[in-house]
């Protein structure tokens, strides 16, 4: 997310993967993975995203 809580996406290197965890490769720490909710309209570069 931008300074203006807008979606940015970027490429990650995902090594391994179960069901609740994920190892990624060289991933900056400031920046936070946004897990989209089945039941809500798909996410897209730009979106507006509220921090709850």
């Amino acid at each position: 997310m931008d300074k203006e809580s807008k979606a940015k996406f970027v490429p990650l290197d995902i090594l391994a993967y179960q069901r609740k965890h994920a190892g990624i490769k060289a991933f900056d720490i400031s920046h936070k993975i946004l897990i989209p909710n089945p039941k809500k309209k798909p996410l897209s570069n730009g979106m507006k995203i509220i921090n709850d």
